[in-house]
């Protein structure tokens, strides 16, 4: 009887794993249903490739350039992705791009990404929150944008933050964000306030040509590398 239930313990355990882990085609599958992602605790499996929607079609007036749109929220919280997160690529000797713009609220809280996550030119229409999550290698925001308010507090970048020529039309908070490695502002437009108190750049971040309404606020911010503000002076202006 002993052994049974230890047996029975074992398969439980196994099962319990298992319910833990969800293919990323999966999630591409209920976007394709219409219905909101909402998950909590799970191990994301292979490639999340948000372009790659029933709904894609062709830019107008350009030939090589496709998008996707996710028409639903998206919620994903102390979730793990062992593989890329991609609203954006373009195909290896090739001119063709892919890119996703988002609809609806997309957050992602105490999140782990275990390889490049890409969301290059997507558009977020609503509230974006990026809160507690962890970025192994390089996050990639460069020419999106952020229509309403968005928050990466608490968030640490181990490679590189690229924000360049990201536009972000409502208010934006890096509070206590850590970035490891080399972080681009550069050409970055921050409509409507932006808050980096506390953070900690541990190497080079640029702010060259970056543009700014409202309060920018750096109390406690710590710099260990090289600030480049040239043509923006935002640290001597901020709040």
């Amino acid at each position: 009887m002993k052994t049974l239930l230890i047996i029975l313990g074992i398969v439980f355990s196994l099962n319990l794993s298992a319910e833990k882990n969800i293919d990323a085609e999966e999630i591409i599958n209920m976007i394709d249903r219409g219905q909101a992602v909402n998950l909590e605790g799970m191990k994301i499996e292979g490639i999340l490739d948000l372009t790659d929607l029933k709904n894609r079609q062709r830019e107008r007036g350009n030939k090589d350039s496709y998008f996707s749109t996710v028409d639903v929220e998206l919620t994903f919280v102390d979730c793990t992705f062992s593989d890329e997160v991609l609203a954006f690529y373009c195909e290896d000797f090739s001119d063709e791009c892919y890119r996703a713009d988002f609809k609806k609220s997309v957050t992602f809280i105490d999140c782990e990404f275990q390889d490049e996550t890409s969301f290059k030119y997507s558009e977020f229409s609503e509230e974006v929150v990026f809160n507690n999550n962890t970025f192994t290698y390089e996050a990639n925001f460069k020419y999106s944008k952020f229509r309403k308010e968005t928050s990466f507090l608490g968030c640490r970048f181990r490679e590189e933050a690229n924000f360049k020529y990201t536009e972000f039309y409502g208010f934006v908070n890096f509070h206590v964000g850590q970035f490891m490695d080399e972080a681009s502002f550069k050409y970055t437009k921050f409509h409507n306030g932006a808050m980096f108190s506390n953070v900690h750049f541990h190497e080079e971040v640029d702010f060259k040509y970056t543009k700014y309404s409202g309060d920018v606020g750096f109390v406690g911010a710590q710099f260990d590398g090289e600030v480049d503000q040239k043509y923006s002076h935002i640290l001597q202006n901020s709040k």
